[in-house]
């Protein structure tokens, strides 16, 4: 088998973003970010309601899988348009950032 070590690689640029984009796209996933959290506290303060019940006492791993779990979930539902609070928080920024 003969391996070839100077094959073609394909290279794909990144898009060239001025400063001020990549500000705007960092403040944008901040926003983002801070709607999942949002989201997260909501999910666990639900959880925390419902009543504890069954044949097995919840361990310290399944409180650290729950965690894990109404982390990500906040993440998906925030990057799946969630309750649009991050385009808010993102106005709102950017009016302060303005004046």
């Amino acid at each position: 088998m003969k391996i070839f070590t100077n094959s073609p690689i394909i290279k794909f640029k990144e898009p060239a973003f001025s400063a001020d984009q990549k500000k705007d796209r960092k403040l944008h996933e901040s926003a983002k970010n801070l709607e999942a959290l949002v989201f997260e506290k909501m999910l666990s303060s639900m959880r925390k309601a419902i009543p504890k019940g069954g044949l097995f006492d919840e361990g310290q791993a399944e409180g650290i899988y729950q965690s894990m779990m109404d982390q990500e979930l906040g993440k998906r539902i925030a990057q799946s348009g969630g309750m649009g609070l991050s385009e808010l928080i993102y106005a709102k920024l950017c009016k302060l950032k303005q004046g």
